[in-house]
């Protein structure tokens, strides 16, 4: 018996309807929240951004917040 298996790829898009400030705001206290849950996990991908100083975590956190326009689909691949 021979098994096909096929692979679908599915892409989709998710729209936020949200102030840029919102948005910047909410990444930034999840990144955070997902340090807090790091911090004590060295094999955690986070826990290297745990040894840093709070101003160098923001201001790597700001770069990748600019590069998106509003109402500019980032490029995923």
């Amino acid at each position: 018996m021979i098994v096909f298996i096929l692979l679908i790829s599915l892409t989709f898009s998710i729209y936020v309807d949200a102030a840029v400030e919102d948005i910047e705001s909410w990444y930034l206290d999840r990144f955070l929240k997902l340090l807090s849950f790091a911090q004590d996990d060295p094999g955690n991908y986070y826990y290297r951004f745990t040894q840093l100083p709070l101003s160098e975590v923001k201001d790597f956190c700001s770069p990748s917040l600019d590069q998106y326009q509003p109402h500019q689909s980032p490029k995923l691949y």
